[in-house]
């Protein structure tokens, strides 16, 4: 069987348009590598056939995104031998809007895309987005539990922030419908500011509902602390509800008593283990050390993909001193489990655990697809897919099943 390594560019960074690599995305990833490695161990699921992947990085670039869809529906219509693993399904992506951009792409082959975390009430819409799933609810339910909770307290002097993309349009436009048959009236809806632009908003409001996801809505929080705006009722969405530094002690006077929505967590048994085991791709890797000895992080030269990071003082401690700007080769040898990171934390994993449900889903389908009983399928005269040789759309349809060496397509934002 044919098994493909992970590709990827030379992006998987923060969140934002900066240098720091963002290793929260990065679990995102290793959570799908670490179902497809469950999957192909288990020998009464998809037994006989073998999950392989390739990685697409979108970098929250639209170009990008495009261009990655545009070569992977490339590789589905094209003529293949048999024996040639072709990509036939994708898991992404984080951004609703990304997400849909990808969808209307896919939407006309019927390629399957399971998204983790997309939640715009908009890609409900299964004439827009035929072939899109996700493990996440749509934000229209969050969007009339917040109304809900705006009357049970009969508050009644509201505002509303969103973001400037479909995320935060429809969710707060969903939420205002819901607000208003309920005969709530806002002061203000307005789009998330620059911070220099912040003034031009009417703050008086005492409840204010914020969709946004906490990388936009983070500029705009420094700005409320820098100029102690305190006194409101922040209704969250789930994009930033469990956004860490907004429960620390620097923050606590500005979002005291704020309510916010959750996505369910879960645990994966084992996948602890194994990233504490994960280690860096050594041949062209660098250790780079910085003045935050904090942030050490493993990576290959420009052209390389950047593996990981793991934020520790220990990881590098004898190769590298405090506050130097040299480079030295990992060993790869390097221990992390005794080291406490944002990666190696699983007590309360959201998107992570989505990721890996999404990738299971997916693995489902396929196992549905190979049990399938000639004379008993889904499509003309009770016929089958054959395992070896099917159609992308044939998993949206019915049940379904990937080739025998099977690729699934990430696109990460």
């Amino acid at each position: 069987n044919q098994v493909l390594s992970p590709h990827s560019g030379n992006c998987l960074n923060s969140r934002i348009a900066s240098s720091n690599f963002n290793s929260g995305i990065f679990r995102w990833l290793v959570a799908m590598i670490f179902a497809i490695v469950e999957v192909n161990n288990d020998p009464l699921l998809l037994p006989n056939v073998t999950l392989g992947y390739m990685i697409y990085e979108a970098c929250f670039n639209t170009h990008k995104a495009v261009k990655a869809t545009i070569s992977f529906i490339g590789s589905e219509i094209a003529q293949m031998q048999e024996n040639i693993c072709k990509p036939r399904a994708i898991i992404g992506s984080e951004s609703s809007s990304f997400s849909s951009i990808v969808a209307h792409f896919l939407g006309p082959f019927y390629i399957p895309q399971v998204s983790y975390i997309s939640t715009c009430k908009c890609l409900s819409d299964k004439k827009e987005y035929p072939s899109f799933l996700r493990t996440v609810p749509s934000d229209a339910f969050q969007a009339t539990a917040m109304a809900r909770i705006i009357s049970h307290f009969h508050w009644v002097f509201l505002g509303a922030l969103q973001d400037d993309d479909d995320y935060g349009k429809q969710g707060i436009a969903q939420f205002v419908k819901e607000a208003e048959n309920k005969g709530h009236c806002l002061d203000f809806i307005e789009t998330i500011p620059n911070v220099d632009e912040v003034d031009k908003i009417n703050l008086l409001a005492s409840v204010i509902v914020v969709f946004s996801a906490e990388r936009r809505f983070s500029p705009f929080v420094e700005e409320l602390w820098k100029r102690n705006i305190t006194g409101k009722i922040w209704i969250a969405s789930e994009a930033w509800a469990t956004f860490k530094p907004y429960t620390s002690q620097r923050f606590s006077h500005i979002f005291q008593g704020s309510i916010g929505f959750a996505l369910r967590h879960g645990s994966i048994p084992g996948f602890y283990e194994f990233l504490v085991t994960l280690r860096p791709f050594i041949k062209n890797a660098l250790c780079k050390c910085n003045k935050d000895i904090h942030q050490n992080r493993f990576e290959t030269s420009r052209q390389k993909t950047k593996r990981t990071i793991f934020n520790s003082a220990n990881v590098t401690r004898s190769k590298c001193k405090s506050g130097s700007s040299f480079l030295s080769t990992c060993t790869g040898l390097e221990e992390l489990r005794n080291i406490e990171t944002q990666f190696t934390d699983v007590s309360h994993m959201i998107v992570t655990y989505h990721t890996y449900i999404a990738t299971y889903a997916l693995a489902h389908a396929l196992h549905d697809l190979q049990q399938c009983v000639p004379g008993q399928g889904p499509w003309d005269n009770g016929t089958c897919a054959a395992i070896t040789n099917f159609q992308s759309w044939q998993v949206t349809r019915k049940p379904t099943t990937f080739l025998n060496a099977l690729c699934i397509f990430i696109v990460v934002t």
